[in-house]
């Protein structure tokens, strides 16, 4: 994922990560740097505080959505 980021930065205004590994500040923070907009789509409780507070507003919870977003099953 850092691989292919760094080498489409050209290519794009806003990034949507779906992971919460604080192995990927550096990156995150280049990235934000550049002025791309980069926000964060993982599980709160599993998420490395790092990246929570680097994220601020960009954080988006997948334990969260998922009590608010709900599959219904039309066939029945």
């Amino acid at each position: 994922m850092a691989f292919y980021l760094m080498k489409e930065k050209d290519n794009f205004e806003k990034a949507i990560v779906l992971s919460g590994d604080g192995d990927f500040l550096p990156l995150l923070k280049y990235l934000k740097e550049i002025g791309k907009e980069v926000i964060i789509l993982a599980r709160g409780p599993r998420t490395a505080k790092e990246i929570r507070q680097f994220a601020g507003s960009n954080f988006r919870d997948f334990v969260r959505l998922e009590k608010e977003i709900k599959f219904v099953d039309k066939k029945r």
